[in-house]
């Protein structure tokens, strides 16, 4: 028996006549309605109907991949070309542009770069950098402008190499020093694995911590948040007899110190750079609590 919707599958549209809306979902193909009901299968007089009617547009899905690959390709290519074009003409448009602060002297930009840096309203340890890293001249006038790399802070083992880099780059005017190591706590006398990985890092912090109290003659403020046993590596850089022999700190006026389980110093414990003999213009001196909370 002819299934009763043979006659409306053999009246399918040919290829040629097959239109789609321009919303993919709109569109209705005249097998829905079949698909839909579900429960019949095609005749093989259908079967051959429909098969002959979709060579047509399998050869055309073909040539239409065929033609998006292409026309895709072609607007990436645009797209390069446009993004090309977009940057030359803004950077010859910027360069050609009114720039006041391209105008100003170097002299004029220093003292821009030393009041950002020096300003303890905006205390930024790296904004000599930022600055160097903008463009060649800025850089040239930064590395030209030993005042805008005296703040330093030193918070460890992987800070040094800044601290190094600031310390050669301010070339020798007083320094505002931040230094924050967190205390080197001895393992129990009965570990004797955690005693060999400690004595190993320890050689190696008090190797940097000499490296960085090398530089306390240049100190003019100075913030040390340290363990005991660091602070008192400050004496082994700074001997009173080195220091009668070189010299006072001329340039030291203001200390802080936060000392791990300390709130105050016992005159002894003060090293002798910050004593008044060695320090005559030291005005300020100052013992906190808890210094890493």
């Amino acid at each position: 028996m002819e299934h009763p919707d043979s006659q409306s599958i053999q009246q399918l549209p040919d290829a040629g006549e097959l239109t789609v809306s321009t919303s993919a979902a709109s569109y209705t193909t005249p097998f829905e309605k079949n698909i839909a009901r579900g429960f019949h299968s095609p005749s093989l007089e259908d079967v051959q109907v429909i098969t002959a009617s979709l060579e047509q547009p399998d050869r055309e899905l073909v040539d239409l991949e065929t033609e998006i690959a292409q026309t895709t390709a072609k607007l990436n290519a645009l797209k390069k070309r446009r993004a090309h074009l977009l940057r030359h003409t803004t950077q010859g448009h910027a360069y050609i542009a009114p720039s006041p602060i391209r105008q100003l002297p170097t002299e004029i930009l220093q003292l821009i770069f030393i009041e950002a840096c020096t300003s303890y309203q905006r205390y930024e340890y790296d904004l000599p950098l930022d600055i160097s890293w903008t463009c060649w001249k800025w850089r040239q006038v930064a590395l030209a402008t030993p005042a805008i790399w005296t703040n330093i802070y030193f918070g460890g083992h992987k800070w040094y190499h800044l601290f190094d880099v600031y310390a050669r780059r301010s070339r020798g005017l007083p320094l505002s020093v931040k230094i924050k190591v967190p205390y080197q706590r001895r393992p129990s006398e009965s570990d004797a694995g955690e005693w060999d990985e400690y004595e190993e890092t320890y050689d190696y912090h008090v190797e940097i911590m000499v490296e960085v109290f090398s530089t306390y003659r240049r100190w003019r403020d100075v913030e040390l948040h340290l363990g005991m046993e660091d602070l008192q590596l400050l004496d082994v850089c700074a001997f009173d007899s080195d220091l009668e022999k070189e010299g006072p700190l001329e340039e030291l006026e203001s200390v802080t110190l936060g000392i791990e389980g300390h709130d105050y110093l016992e005159t002894e414990e003060i090293p002798c750079a910050f004593r008044r003999k060695h320090a005559p213009n030291l005005y300020s001196f100052d013992v906190v609590e808890r210094p890493f909370n």
